[in-house]
Parts: C-alpha cells; sequence; structure tokens
C-alpha cells in the first residue's frame, strides 16, 4: 500500500480506508469513540496498524446488504457485484461472494438487488419532499479527507470518510452522513445515538476535518433511513449545546490520541478500585416510585432494610 503523506480529499476504496492509508498512524472518529468511551488500550486493540492481530471481519449479509442500500442510496452502485445464484450455500456461489471481495466489491445477490434499488427510490423521493430537498441529486460519495492536527504532546494525523459532498472545493455547504437503521428513524427515538453511539462527536470530528482543509463547511448533518417499510426518512442535526458538547469531546480525544502516540504508552481503566455512584436517572426512577406505592397505597414510602433484602433476587425492591 501506498501510504498518504499529505493532507487532501481523496477518493479509495472502503478496505483501504479502514486499514488506515496515512503514512503517520491517524486517529478516525470510530477509534476517538472508543479512546473516551473505553480506553486507550481498547483504543489501540481496534486500531487496524496498531493491533498486530487485527483482521477487518468478514460481515453478514445484513450487513453487505446494509451497506448496498447505502450505496444504491448515494447512487454509487459501482462498488456492488451483483451475484446470480438463489442463496450463498453452494460453493459456485460463495466462491463468486469471495472474489467479489477480494476485488473490494460488496457481493448481492441479484434478486435482492431489485428490492434495495426500491428502498433506495422510496428514501430520495421522501428527500424531495422534505424541506432539505433532493440533496443527493447532485455531489460525490464517499470521499477521504485526511488532516494533520497540533496537540499538547505534539502534532497527530487524522482521517474521515465523509458520506456526501455536494461540492468539493469550498464552500462545500454542509457535510452529509447516511446512516440506515434497523430500528426506527424518528429523531426523538434515533436521537438517542448521537451521545450514546458517538455521532456527535463524529459529526464534530468530521467539521474539524473540513475546516482544516480549507472546506468551509456550514455544518454536519444526519439522513436516518429505515431499512424495513414504509423506509421511514428523517434529517438530523446537533443542537448547539450537543454541538458545543462534541467538540469538547473531539478536542480531549485528539488530545489523548496525542499522549499515546507520542508516548507510545495505552493504558487500560486507572488500577484502583472505583467507588461507582447512584446515577440520577435511577434515583429519580425510585423516587417515583416511592410516591406512587405511597399514593396508591395511601401509605408511607417503602424501603427494605439493608439486613432483609435479599441477595440476587429479581424481585424489584429486593
Amino acid at each position: 500500500m501506498t501510504y498518504i503523506t499529505s493532507p487532501g480529499l481523496y477518493e479509495m476504496p472502503a478496505a483501504r480506508y479502514h486499514a488506515d492509508p496515512v503514512a503517520q498512524l491517524s486517529l478516525s472518529a470510530s477509534i476517538a469513540h472508543i479512546l473516551l468511551s473505553q480506553s486507550p488500550a481498547h483504543a489501540r486493540w481496534a486500531h487496524p496498524r496498531l493491533n498486530p492481530s487485527w483482521q477487518d471481519s468478514e460481515p453478514t449479509t445484513q450487513q453487505d446488504e446494509g451497506t448496498a442500500l447505502h450505496a444504491a442510496i448515494l447512487e454509487n452502485r459501482g462498488v456492488v457485484a451483483l451475484c446470480d445464484f438463489p442463496d450463498w450455500r453452494k460453493k459456485e456461489a460463495q466462491e463468486a461472494r469471495r472474489l467479489a471481495r477480494e476485488t473490494g466489491k460488496v457481493p448481492i445477490l441479484a434478486h435482492r438487488w431489485a428490492e434495495i434499488e426500491g428502498t433506495a427510490a422510496a428514501v430520495r423521493a421522501a428527500l424531495r419532499g422534505h424541506e432539505v430537498g433532493d440533496v443527493l441529486a447532485s455531489g460525490v460519495a464517499e470521499r477521504v479527507m485526511v488532516w494533520r492536527e497540533d496537540t499538547a504532546a505534539g502534532p497527530v494525523w487524522c482521517r474521515s470518510r465523509v458520506d456526501w459532498l455536494r461540492a468539493t472545493t469550498a464552500p462545500i455547504g454542509y457535510v452529509w452522513d447516511l446512516k440506515t437503521v434497523g430500528g426506527s428513524a424518528e429523531p426523538g427515538a434515533w436521537g438517542k445515538k448521537l451521545t450514546s453511539d458517538g455521532y456527535a462527536l463524529q459529526a464534530a470530528f468530521y467539521l474539524r476535518g473540513a475546516r482544516a482543509l480549507g472546506l468551509e463547511p456550514s455544518g454536519f448533518r444526519f439522513i436516518v433511513v429505515e431499512r424495513d417499510a414504509p423506509h421511514g426518512v428523517s434529517v438530523c442535526e446537533c443542537a448547539p449545546d450537543l454541538m458545543h458538547f462534541a467538540e469538547q469531546q473531539a478536542r480531549a480525544a485528539l488530545e489523548l490520541w496525542g499522549q499515546c502516540i507520542h508516548s507510545g504508552e495505552w493504558p487500560s481503566y486507572p488500577p484502583r478500585v472505583a467507588a461507582v455512584e447512584a446515577p440520577s436517572w435511577a434515583m429519580m426512577q425510585w423516587e417515583e416510585r416511592a410516591l406512587r406505592v405511597e399514593r396508591e397505597t395511601k401509605a408511607k414510602p417503602f424501603y427494605m432494610p439493608e439486613s432483609q433484602r435479599v441477595v440476587n433476587s429479581g424481585a424489584p425492591f429486593a
């Protein structure tokens, strides 16, 4: 592999991007999320060039079809290899799938492709009726941004793979990311993933890259698509307070990555006993339940003494 040595906007297969194509080890949004939500040791293990045992796991059929839907929506059908078999059970079908992967293609059974294209058409129709309009009508899919950041420990390199850009020269407008989900795309339900799955951090990280390359982005938006009929579509973005929080996370991840890269040390969890406090949501639920019991029984809230609790009981009040 020829490694990238200069910041810029690049086009490359997904496999090359995920293997880290940058000469100096680079930080991605997914590794940044692992750094903050787990530890540097976990991030090192997940990085393709830091973990000597790292192997890219073979996608499942469902994951392949999700990738194909992603490509169909973005009109990037060149990454899909259609295989004319009823299923993957026969040796010939398995060999065709293997050859497709070797050439960087996503193997899809030909009879499944019509349904995938139908879903993509439904998504584009939904966007045409949305206030953002058909933002996918023109632009480029899956471009890789490579840039350099300064940290207290020294310079570091970063990379991101952008699903959709409407332009490749400044100003580029919004940076677009497509998420296909098996559950709900309703903003209130899906929006929880912005913090739990690191998607807000992803938005802040990608915007840092676009600004570092002088692309003058307007912001970052997610197109969220339900894989199941009727294929609901929503468009979401981080509110200012969430974006501010995500920007702080991105900065913290960069500094931690810089410390680890330049020191060569990748610590795991702190080697000390941690006192875990009751989360505020659990305390609120308990208080609400106690008040409800009081109202329904017209009795004082019931709190079982510690000495009377049943160890390992599944009872709600144990």
